[in-house]
């Protein structure tokens, strides 16, 4: 007698697999999605004003900071959408991988106020305002404090210096050293006619600033030479 072979079992990992691909996107409830983008815009314009006014970063911090509530609104959008299907996350995955990002990140502050935006909207679109709301304020405290303690410390400038190849770099040097309180060579470009230097000076006062200035003047090969200040001289 020949007996009939049984089907085989299905698998429970497949099984479950194909459940998640076949979950219906259920719909997002509206009022809670509309206070969820209210809160993304207030967090990315106080984010902005952080920035702003917190921000060491020597680009245009007050344009740079326009793209914080965009950012933090868009990323809600997105996580609220894809949240509750792996396919759209999947589809998310691959249009990111055919979408190439280049963004023109100079500092890794930029990129850690970036992130931080991208956190509030994470937190926004998985329905966890509570927690969000809470690591904001914790997150804009520290900042806060640690731009108290910056204050309290001696301002730092950018210094750029330019004259022609045959300049002496140690007299430009002793020369800024006599009146600056801080002194760091941070960069060199040197051509068969010119010579840039680059460098972070801090003073205690515009006196000594002032001070640096006519002694560069003073000297007897002709210089080129720019201050840009980030935090406002005491």
């Amino acid at each position: 007698m020949i007996q009939q072979s049984q089907p085989p079992a299905n698998n429970p990992i497949k099984q479950t697999l194909r459940e998640y691909l076949e979950q219906v996107v259920t719909d997002i409830p509206i009022p809670r999605f509309v206070l969820g983008l209210l809160l993304a815009a207030c967090f990315g314009y106080l984010i902005g004003r952080l920035y702003v006014r917190c921000g060491r970063s020597l680009s245009n911090r007050r344009e740079f900071a326009h793209n914080f509530p965009l950012l933090v609104v868009t990323t809600m959008l997105v996580i609220s959408i894809v949240k509750s299907s792996l396919a759209l996350s999947l589809g998310l995955v691959g249009a990111l991988s055919i979408v190439r990002f280049r963004a023109a990140i100079k500092e890794p502050e930029e990129l850690t106020y970036l992130f931080f935006a991208i956190a509030m909207g994470l937190g926004l679109g998985g329905n966890q305002e509570i927690i969000t709301v809470f690591a904001f304020f914790v997150i804009a405290g520290i900042i806060m404090l640690n731009n108290l303690r910056s204050r309290d410390e001696t301002p730092t400038l950018h210094m750029t210096v330019s004259g022609p190849q045959s300049c002496d770099l140690e007299s430009i040097l002793a020369q800024l050293r006599r009146h600056c309180t801080d002194l760091h060579l941070m960069r060199l470009d040197e051509t068969d006619e010119t010579m840039e230097v680059a460098l972070h000076i801090s003073f205690e006062s515009i006196d000594q600033l002032n001070a640096a200035r006519k002694s560069l003047r003073a000297m007897d090969t002709p210089l080129q030479f720019s201050f840009l200040d980030t935090q406002g001289m005491p």
